[in-house]
């Protein structure tokens, strides 16, 4: 939450910039002013400001390129907007999200789920190297000859 909405909680899309992709329910203008009015904003092209895509429905050809980006930006329904200005706060937007994106935006990791995949992977890579010293150590005493050891000479 940005400083600005504790002291307004009435701007409570503070930080939020959408695309609005294609035909909308309710149009383009009313979205525009709704969040306006609550301190978003609406771009008209994909810029790196982008926050969210607002749209009713995809092609199949965006579909499929949303599906391929490596950090997709969410595509949610219109109806984000209206049900938060109706709730008078920021819904979370993963119960909007649009059906044909919604298998990949799943893949969306929190901060914190990042960094606890991060330590188990750290982890689990630890105990393989301690057992792999381990083991090198086994491998390099067994394959060592006593040289005073002549019964291997009569093979």
């Amino acid at each position: 939450m940005h400083i600005g909405t504790k002291l307004r909680p009435d701007l409570f899309f503070t930080g939020i910039i959408v695309l609005i992709n294609g035909y909308t329910n309710p149009d383009g203008t009313t979205l525009l002013r709704l969040l306006q009015k609550h301190n978003g904003d609406v771009e008209k092209y994909e810029t790196t400001r982008v926050t969210h895509i607002v749209a009713q429905q995809l092609s199949t050809a965006k579909v499929n390129i949303y599906k391929k980006q490596r950090k997709p930006i969410p595509v949610v329904k219109p109806d984000w907007i209206v049900e938060s200005v109706k709730a008078r706060r920021l819904l979370d937007y993963r119960e909007y999200l649009i059906d044909d994106v919604k298998e990949n935006s799943s893949n969306i990791r929190s901060v914190k789920s990042f960094f606890e995949v991060e330590n188990n992977f750290a982890q689990k890579k630890a105990e393989v190297n301690s057992s792999d010293r381990g083991r090198d150590e086994l491998v390099s005493t067994e394959n060592v000859r006593d040289p005073n050891d002549v019964s291997l000479l009569n093979d």
